[in-house]
């Protein structure tokens, strides 16, 4: 990681516990999290909010490209629309 790296290591932290349903794992990212949170400046922690909000919003666009060109995704049929 270059650059911010306690900005961008305390987002991938925060990223990990909003995709994670794990208990266990959610638990240890949360660990880290909190023992990064008082190192951060205000501007550091702004940044790393909006780093990991751009990830977020980065995996759900890949989610429903992936949905919008599989055929079929258990018993849902999906028409394939390539207007890209």
């Amino acid at each position: 990681i270059s650059g911010n790296s306690l900005a961008k290591s305390y987002a991938l932290n925060r990223l990990m516990m909003e995709i994670t349903e794990n208990g266990e794992l959610y638990n240890r990212y949360a660990w880290f999290e909190q023992r990064q949170y008082p190192q951060l400046s205000q501007t550091e922690l702004s940044e790393a909010n909006t780093i990991v909000n751009n990830w977020l919003a980065n995996i759900i666009k890949m989610a429903v490209f992936t949905l919008m060109n599989d055929q079929t995704i258990g018993n849902i049929t999906i028409t394939t629309t390539n207007s890209y």
